[in-house]
C-alpha cells in the first residue's frame, strides 16, 4: 500500500538465573548480562510506485541506540538502486535482535552498503553491491578498532530455460597477529572469490555446471578450487536432486562452499577444504497435499586425509556420512 507506515514496538525478556558473560575476554565486555533485559523500537516507512524509504530506531536497557535506515530508487524499468545506512552503538544490545549486518550482531557495527541492479536488455542483468563496515569495540580475534570492505559484482545472461552467471566478490577486513616476539598487531586479509554457473531449468529437468575458485591472502597466499555437477528431476509428486563435486584448496581459509537442497527450513552450505569429492542425493514425495516426506543423503570422501574435522570434533574415517529424514503432516 503506497503511502506512509508507522509502528513502535517493545517487548521485556526475564531469565531465572543472570547471564554472567566472560568478561575477562575484551569484546565480551559489551555482551548483555543480567536477568531482565527490555528493548523499545520506533519503525516508519514511505512507499510509492518508483521509491520506497524505511527504517527504525531502538534502545533498550542497555541506553545504547540502535538505527538502520534505507532508500530504494526504481530510477526506470531497467535499473533500481538501493543504499542502505546503519549504526548499532557498541553499547547496544537485544537479545532477539535481528538487522542487516557485517558482523553477524545487531551491536558494535556501522556501516553504508550501496547496491544496482541494471538490466540493459531483457536476456542481460548486471548486480553490484559495496559495503563499508566499521566497528569501534574489539571483536572475537581483533582485539582494537577494525574495519571491512565487501563488494560483489555479477552478470546473468538467461534466455528460455538456460542461464549463465558470472560472479566476483572482494573482501578485506582485520584480524589479530603475531610478529616474530609474539606481540599482537593488527593485520589485512583479503580475500577474491570467482564463480562461473551455467543452468538449464525446466518443469522436468534441472541442470547446473558450477566452477568456484577462492584467493586467501594474509601473510601469504591461499588458493582453492571446486568444479561441481547437479541434476534434478521433478516428474508429477517425485522430485529427485543429486550433486558431485570436486574441490581442492591449499587449507580451510582458501575452503569453497556449495548449495545443496535438503529438507524443509533447513539451508545446506557445506564448507570444502584440503582435498576430496563431495556427493548429496535428495527426494522428495509428495504424497497428497496434506502429507509430504524428504531424504537426503550427503558425504564427503577425503583424499588427502584419513579424518574430518580436529579436537574433540575429529571423525576418523574418510568419507563421514550424514542422514536427514524428515515427514510433514498437515491436519
Amino acid at each position: 500500500m503506497n503511502g506512509f507506515h508507522f509502528g513502535i514496538t517493545g517487548y521485556q525478556t526475564s531469565f531465572d538465573k543472570p547471564l554472567h558473560p566472560d568478561t575477562t575476554k575484551l569484546y565480551k565486555l559489551i555482551a548483555p548480562w543480567g536477568k531482565r533485559f527490555w528493548n523499545i523500537g520506533a519503525e516508519y516507512a514511505y512507499l510509492s510506485r518508483r521509491i520506497s524509504i524505511n527504517g527504525e530506531v531502538a534502545t533498550g536497557n542497555s541506553k545504547g541506540i540502535a538505527t538502520i535506515n534505507s532508500i530504494n530508487y526504481m530510477v526506470n524499468s531497467n535499473l533500481t538502486l538501493v543504499a542502505i545506512q546503519r549504526f548499532y552503538s557498541y553499547k547496544y544490545y537485544s537479545l532477539m535482535a535481528s538487522s542487516f549486518s557485517e558482523g553477524r550482531s545487531v551491536q558494535n557495527e556501522s556501516g553504508v552498503y550501496l547496491g544496482a541492479k541494471w538490466q540493459p536488455i531483457y536476456q542481460l542483468t548486471f548486480s553490484h553491491y559495496f559495503d563499508w563496515a566499521y566497528f569501534p569495540w574489539p571483536k572475537y580475534l581483533a582485539t582494537a578498532t577494525t574495519r571491512t570492505f565487501d563488494m560483489q559484482h555479477s552478470a546473468t545472461w538467461s534466455k528460455n530455460t538456460w542461464s549463465i552467471t558470472a560472479r566476483y566478490r572482494l573482501k578485506t577486513w582485520n584480524k589479530d597477529s603475531k610478529d616474530d616476539d609474539d606481540n599482537k598487531f593488527l593485520d589485512r586479509i583479503t580475500q577474491h572469490r570467482i564463480r562461473l554457473t551455467i543452468t538449464k531449468d525446466n518443469k522436468l529437468l534441472f541442470l547446473r555446471t558450477q566452477g568456484d575458485i577462492s584467493l586467501y591472502h594474509k601473510d601469504e597466499n591461499s588458493f582453492g578450487y571446486m568444479v561441481m555437477q547437479q541434476v534434478g528431476i521433478r516428474k508429477n509428486k517425485m522430485q529427485a536432486y543429486t550433486s558431485l563435486a570436486y574441490f581442492k584448496t591449499d587449507d580451510y581459509n582458501s575452503r569453497v562452499y556449495t548449495y545443496e537442497r535438503s529438507t524443509l527450513y533447513n539451508l545446506s552450505f557445506p564448507a570444502l577444504y584440503g582435498e576430496g569429492i563431495r556427493f548429496a542425493a535428495t527426494i522428495r514425495a509428495d504424497f497428497s497435499s496434506n502429507l509430504m516426506a524428504i531424504a537426503k543423503v550427503g558425504g564427503t570422501h577425503r583424499i588427502d586425509n584419513n579424518k574430518i574435522g580436529s579436537g574433540l570434533q575429529a571423525i576418523e574415517t574418510k568419507t563421514p556420512i550424514d542422514v536427514d529424514l524428515q515427514l510433514r503432516w498437515k491436519f
